[in-house]
């Protein structure tokens, strides 16, 4: 499990910014922060957020997500983008922040770093990690000891990945902005904060890429489609120039039902898939249960014998041939026969304290009569946990039959969609090959192939990485 260590402001101090004049003794503004909370109060206009703005800036610098992700956190990870020029901080006083700095010290745990930037663009200055200054240092070489100190990273060099979640994590989880998006109903977002603070690096980094290949699967597949729809309308509108009413509706139709046909073969191709993880999960569950009726069988017949040996205890030891032979239902040891009858008999004549054989009383101590109660209670308890096992495995053969049953249905239903667009799309090609200027309606339609063909392709490639990412 990754051990994410979050900043904790120590101490600030800003120089040079006239938002922040402080007095001739004591120019600027500069604190030290007690542990625990602490509060910032002023008027509108003093400056309360333009400072937790300068504290988080000087953690993540001049870098900000795109414009997507910053409307909806996690859903694209496309990184993050330098801005060469930052002028916020600069925008709010009269002499545009020439010579202002913020200098901010954090705890990472037992380590300490202070960070200093110019407030004109955010540049580095210089930086101390445990007492050790560089000066003029890069983003890189900062952003590399941050993401270490955090946890988010197990090595100081610098990697973009790695960047992003440190600051998606500063951004999106330590600081509560104007212009904050919730992540509560977004689960693009819950999904990069909880894969940052609960998952190891390495399968991070496998789930981080897996998920980014994904994104880019999606959309390189919908851009095609748009794409493959474009073109297709471009062939339609020229056929209706040059064909018929007839045949142009005609055409119409049997793209309408290429299409329906098309889009029931990916619903009961999804069916298909998810009945057959149901059926992949269902087997070793199913074999398990069928070792758990063995054992709860084995268990209920130790303790069926149990309960015959101590209710007839003063017995001979032939005695226990003849009894075994009633547990295991082999027939009569005199005659052969084999009817459920015999055990039946043998535990009417147990209860009666009669002997299996001659029906005689048989006299029985009062210690004994516990140990036969007690072995008749586990027993019980023994017979039932059986009954309780067989028919959880009659449950569960039941649904496993249904499954591979609807599994089939599905098969031949693929099988029988597979045909239709087949015949569907040679019946388009042949009401095509009527249309007039056959050059030109020729270039369009190797347009559309080409765009479809690029479909299918991404989609095989979406799926299959999709289903990678599933074993995970």
């Amino acid at each position: 499990m990754a051990r994410i260590k979050f900043p904790i402001l120590r101490h600030i101090a800003v120089h040079g910014y006239d938002l922040y004049p402080g007095v001739r003794a004591n120019a600027g503004f500069e604190k030290h922060f007690q542990y625990g909370v602490n509060v910032a109060v002023g008027i509108n206009g003093v400056g309360k957020t333009t400072l937790l703005n300068m504290v988080m800036r000087s953690l993540l610098g001049p870098w900000d997500p795109s414009k997507a992700e910053a409307d909806e956190p996690g859903r694209k990870q496309s990184g993050l983008t330098f801005r060469s020029k930052f002028p916020f901080f600069a925008q709010r006083v009269t002499d545009g922040a020439e010579e202002a700095e913020i200098a901010a010290t954090f705890q990472f745990g037992t380590d300490e770093v202070t960070i200093c930037r110019r407030l004109k663009n955010l540049r580095p200055k210089w930086y101390t990690l445990n007492g050790f200054r560089v000066d003029q240092p890069s983003e890189e070489e900062i952003f590399g000891h941050l993401c270490k100190l955090s946890g988010v990273s197990e090595s100081i060099a610098y990697d973009e990945q790695r960047h992003y979640e440190f600051d998606f994590l500063v951004r999106n989880l330590i600081f509560f902005l104007e212009g904050k998006v919730s992540l509560v109903w977004r689960p693009a977002g819950q999904f990069v904060a909880l894969r940052i603070l609960f998952v190891d690096e390495e399968l991070s980094q496998k789930i981080a890429k897996s998920r980014n290949d994904l994104l880019a699967l999606d959309s390189a597949y919908r851009n095609f489609r748009w794409q493959a729809g474009s073109a297709e309308k471009r062939l339609h509108e020229e056929l209706k120039k040059e064909a018929t009413p007839a045949l142009v509706k005609r055409r119409e139709l049997v793209v309408r039902e290429i299409k329906d046909a098309e889009d029931s073969f990916e619903i009961t191709k999804h069916e298909l898939i998810e009945i057959e993880k149901l059926i992949e999960q269902s087997g070793p569950a199913l074999l398990l249960q069928r070792h758990n009726v063995m054992k709860a069988s084995e268990r209920a017949t130790r303790a069926e014998a149990d309960h015959y040996h101590a209710a007839f205890h003063s017995i001979r030891s032939p005695a226990d041939v003849y009894i075994e032979a009633i547990l295991a239902e082999e027939g009569c040891k005199v005659c052969g026969t084999g009817t459920p009858k015999v055990r039946e008999r043998a535990a009417a004549l147990l209860e009666a304290h009669q002997c299996p054989v001659c029906e005689s009383h048989i006299d029985m101590p009062v210690e004994a009569e516990g140990l036969v109660a007690r072995r008749l209670e586990e027993l019980l308890g023994a017979q039932k946990a059986l009954q309780a096992c067989q028919l959880q495995l009659r449950e569960m053969e039941e649904k496993h039959r249904q499954l591979t049953a609807s599994y089939d249905e599905l098969v031949m239903a693929c099988g029988r969609l597979t045909e239709v667009i087949r015949a569907k799309r040679a019946e388009l090609i042949q009401i095509e090959a009527t249309f007039p200027d056959q050059e030109q309606m020729s270039e369009l339609q190797k347009e559309r192939d080409f765009f479809e063909a690029r479909i299918k392709g991404y989609k095989a490639e979406l799926e299959k990485t999709a289903r990678f990412h599933e074993n995970w």
